[in-house]
């Protein structure tokens, strides 16, 4: 997992490769303090997600709870069957506002990609 603060108050946290029963609680772990204090954007990039289990999907479902519950949009970076159909299939796909990459949804809340 990468965060990235693409100015103080927008924040990219980028997680790749598995995310199954092995690797859900280290990366939950590193999740735990987002959206920290004064971030108004939490960018959640799962494009480098190679395979998403139930788990965590429940992670990401966590990690949008908390964001809302401070009011910080959360837009989710995916375009992956391995992101967007356990998603679907769990009749999740409209609770995330889903872009596919990146500088297309830090544009969408007036963010610069620097990286």
């Amino acid at each position: 997992m990468s965060l990235t603060r693409h100015r103080p108050s927008c924040v990219v946290v980028s997680v790749s490769g598995c995310l199954d029963a092995r690797s859900v609680d280290r990366v939950r772990a590193e999740l735990e303090p987002h959206p920290a204090p004064g971030t108004d954007v939490l960018v959640a990039d799962w494009s480098g997600v190679s395979f998403c289990s139930v788990e965590g999907v429940r992670l990401l479902l966590d990690l949008r709870a908390r964001a809302r519950k401070v009011d910080v949009p959360l837009p989710l970076v995916a375009r992956s069957l391995a992101v967007c159909r356990p998603l679907e299939v769990l009749g999740l796909s409209g609770e995330f506002r889903r872009f596919d990459d990146r500088t297309s949804a830090l544009r969408a809340f007036a963010c610069r990609d620097d990286g």
